[in-house]
């Protein structure tokens, strides 16, 4: 029964949170046009098919760093506590996961940084 209650509340929450985004951006617009503000400021501009394909690629690279991060981060652990047989694993485990993950999206964005260069030139 709590638990379905803590569901409830997080999808409430969720919900009540992207209303708010929207009724108060629409209350916004609404007080600009009002104003006599340019209108053109809520378009949205249209990237280039490739800019859009690049953003993928490199949000998916970053992930891929991201996920081999954390794979790395569960191995090193268990075989850690293999080798040293350690009863307190779940320390490691949380430990390794954390920073192998964050060295994972370190180097994707480098990684990613690397890219952009390359593309300017």
């Amino acid at each position: 029964m709590q638990v379905a209650a803590i569901f409830v509340a997080l999808f409430a929450s969720a919900f009540g949170i992207f209303y708010m985004y929207y009724v108060t951006r629409n209350k916004e617009r609404m007080a600009m046009i009002e104003q006599g503000t340019q209108v053109s400021l809520f378009k949205e501009t249209k990237q280039p098919r490739e800019r859009k394909t690049y953003n993928h690629i490199k949000f998916t690279l970053k992930f891929g760093m991201f996920l081999i991060g954390l794979g790395l981060g569960f191995v090193l652990a268990v075989l850690i506590e293999q080798a040293f047989m350690i009863n307190q694993i779940e320390l490691f485990v949380v430990g390794f996961v954390f920073i192998f993950g964050g060295l994972g999206l370190v180097s994707g964005y480098f990684l990613g940084f690397h890219m952009d260069k390359k593309l300017q030139q």
